[in-house]
């Protein structure tokens, strides 16, 4: 849209952690099984829906934010949480199987 709902450098820094969080996640299952898929829509609200494969090995919190156990990782997921709690949008982290998926709605 013309106007973005909410700031644009910190929708930039979700941006960039949810599709390093897929890359990560791809890179841990074998190349032709992986993939990324990004929509966006800015009509009647604007939506952001990343979802990727990833190995289906997946742990939440009891907010629903996935939990990583490895070192230096996890703080992307926590920081896009607190965006959208921040913004009064809604954010829903979802595995299934072998796909994840990343919806945020304002």
């Amino acid at each position: 849209p013309q106007v973005l709902p909410v700031n644009d450098i910190e929708l930039a820094t979700v941006f960039a952690n949810a599709i390093e969080n897929a890359i990560h996640a791809c890179e841990k299952i074998e190349e032709k099984k992986r993939y990324i898929n990004i929509k966006i829509i800015s009509h009647p609200r604007f939506m952001l829906q990343i979802e990727n494969s990833f190995n289906g090995e997946a742990e939440f919190n009891e907010d629903g934010i996935p939990i990583s156990h490895e070192d230096g990782h996890g703080f992307g997921t926590r920081s896009i949480a607190a965006f959208c709690d921040k913004n009064n949008a809604f954010y829903e982290f979802k595995s299934n199987e072998n796909k994840f998926t990343l919806t945020i709605m304002f």
